[in-house]
């Protein structure tokens, strides 16, 4: 059967534009597989209980002094997408390998320059109140306890999933603060030279 001209062209033109979804479909990555930037949009600071099987934000006024922690709750705000995209006219089922790869995640805009923890009460005669107790908390990483300021150092590197909420645990380890109730501040200043505090509900440390 022989195909007439008009309807060879046809299927021609039909053919092109099959090929060129398969093609073009590939440029027009999805959002998830796009990286984008956030910014840190505020905190919250809970005290934290770590004589259990794993740390727990603390439903009671008292904890032992030495399993007191500190959770800092950050809220994530998505600013742009940065990723991979081309302009394309065809949906991105018809794409066969866009290579877009691994979704690269997100990165902060504005790091945290600054973060220091004050007592609001006298925890020993060498930590009167209103004192800067930064160096007594560190951080549990990686199995292992850093300090603050190493952990500062990493903070512009790390990735998150999503902009949504990430947080950082903070464990006391000082054995000379004496019992009594207790209220810290927390102070953290960005790069942008933003500055957020909070401080935590009252609690007794025994």
């Amino acid at each position: 059967m022989k195909i007439r001209p008009r309807y060879s062209k046809m299927l021609t033109i039909s053919v092109v534009i099959f090929v060129s979804r398969l093609i073009f479909a590939c440029c027009d990555c999805p959002d998830d597989e796009e990286g984008y930037e956030y910014t840190y949009d505020s905190f919250i600071a809970f005290n934290l209980d770590n004589s259990g099987a794993r740390p727990l934000l603390s439903g009671t006024d008292t904890i032992p002094k030495q399993a007191f922690g500190i959770r800092l709750q950050f809220a994530l705000r998505q600013l742009a997408h940065n990723g991979k995209g081309c302009f394309s006219l065809f949906p991105k089922a018809y794409g066969m390998s866009c290579g877009c790869g691994v979704s690269p995640g997100g990165t902060a805009r504005d790091t945290i320059t600054s973060l220091t923890v004050t007592t609001l009460t006298e925890m020993d005669e060498t930590h009167p109140a209103n004192s800067d107790v930064t160096a007594l908390f560190k951080v549990l990483e990686n199995d292992k306890y850093v300090t603050v300021g190493q952990i500062l150092k990493e903070l512009p590197h790390f990735y998150h999933d999503r902009p949504n909420t990430e947080f950082m645990e903070m464990y006391l380890f000082n054995s000379s603060a004496k019992p009594g109730n207790y209220r810290f501040r927390v102070d953290i200043t960005l790069s942008d030279q933003k500055q957020m505090s909070y401080t935590t509900l009252p609690v007794n440390l025994k």
